[in-house]
């Protein structure tokens, strides 16, 4: 039998300042365990950034140390230092220049004074596409410096594996989890390969897998996410608990690094996506990836839809073939049934969001379960029945 670990890694912080990541590790046999103390502190199964925000510093502090106290995980926090993070803009602001530059010469100059009309408009085409990254820059620096402190975390990634540290055996398998998506993980098929050929691990035996809007439908990632703002906006919650610092790299490995980023930014990456439309009871939504990779093992990277099928489609590309639409009931004043109308046109796969309810239920129980499991006490694993049970009601789902 395979035994497997499960590592859920997020971030938080901005460039200049305190940029903080952590790591949570635990058993797969404890993969319910981020829900119960999401229940316990936040009633509700996910919490997002904002909403750990908004808790007064006590409540942040409960929390931190609730997850610290639990001997099934393992938390390990690494800061990014500002030298390190402006040697890497230094590097990363250079190589945008120059790229800007040739843009705008071998692009734009040459497609409206050489070519034709037709090839005019393809060049020009292509330039725009490439421009638009720029339209955010801050997204596009702050990815590849989180981008980078990722790939410098996972340098050392099994000596912070409870599993790689203690088990002898060759049967045991990585499962990594990253907010951000591919942005944060292109990397990893290099470093694998690296790690293989070096007799660190088998390629098998560690799955990386980056998942966008991750820090809010999967647990592990939730729960990493929640703590990294934490320790962000309670510098005291960090105490006595080690901060490692991410270090700097050598200059070869850092100019293929950027690279090999710049050039897959502009390309869109995505394995499988849920689109979400319609009025779904925010638990349910934000449980259903995490539901349907534990039935079938399938990892989809979740996006509420805001705009049109069409838009969504033009602005993140990608294969829709793959793709699967959860929806909920119509809304007024809304385009939910038009939405529903362009997946006929895509071709898309699309299932109502009662048909997961008696898995959601199912999931719930074993929440609970989880929670008798854990070391609360009486008082805590009552109040997680009460918020589950309010949670079955408002979803209209059985009690037991």
């Amino acid at each position: 039998m395979v035994n497997i670990e499960l590592n859920g890694f997020d971030e938080s912080g901005i460039i200049g300042g305190k940029l903080r990541f952590v790591q949570i590790g635990m058993s797969s046999i404890c993969e319910l365990r981020p829900f119960v103390y999401n229940l316990l502190h936040f009633g509700s199964l996910t919490a997002s950034k904002s909403t750990i925000r908004g808790q007064l510093n006590e409540k942040k502090l409960e929390y931190f140390r609730a997850i610290l106290a639990d001997q099934n995980i393992d938390v390990t926090c690494y800061d990014m230092p500002i030298d390190v993070q402006l040697e890497l803009i230094r590097y990363f602001t250079i190589g945008e220049f120059c790229k800007i530059a040739n843009i705008r010469e071998h692009k734009l100059i040459n497609a409206y004074n050489e070519a034709d009309e037709t090839e005019s408009k393809t060049l020009l085409r292509t330039a725009i596409y490439k421009l638009r990254k720029y339209t955010y820059p801050h997204k596009y620096i702050e990815s590849y410096l989180k981008s980078f402190a990722y790939r410098m975390i996972f340098e050392n990634i099994q000596e912070k594996s409870r599993l790689y540290k203690n088990s002898k055996s060759k049967d045991i398998k990585l499962m990594i989890f990253v907010d951000g998506g591919h942005p944060f993980t292109f990397w990893k098929d290099e470093f694998l390969s690296k790690k293989e050929s070096t007799g660190t691990f088998q390629h098998d035996a560690i799955s990386i897998n980056g998942v966008s809007n991750g820090d809010e439908y999967f647990p592990l990632i939730n729960i990493a996410g929640n703590i990294a703002t934490i320790i962000n906006y309670v510098p005291q919650a960090i105490y006595p608990h080690n901060i490692i610092e991410i270090p700097k790299i050598e200059e070869e490995i850092k100019g293929e690094f950027y690279q090999n980023f710049s050039t897959i930014y502009d390309k869109p990456s995505f394995s499988q996506r849920i689109l979400f439309f319609g009025d779904i009871d925010r638990d349910l939504q934000y449980s259903l990836p995490f539901l349907i990779y534990r039935e079938n093992n399938i990892i989809y990277e979740p996006f509420r839809m805001k705009g049109t099928i069409k838009s969504f489609y033009k602005a993140f590309k990608g294969d829709s073939s793959k793709d699967l639409v959860i929806y909920g009931k119509q809304r007024k004043n809304s385009d939910d049934e038009s939405k529903y109308k362009e997946c006929e046109e895509y071709g898309l796969d699309k299932v109502n969001c009662d048909s997961y309810k008696g898995k959601f239920n199912e999931l719930l129980n074993d929440v609970f379960n989880e929670a008798k499991f854990s070391n609360l006490d009486t008082v805590n694993i009552q109040k997680i029945d009460s918020r589950i049970n309010r949670i079955k009601e408002r979803v209209n789902l059985s009690q037991k």
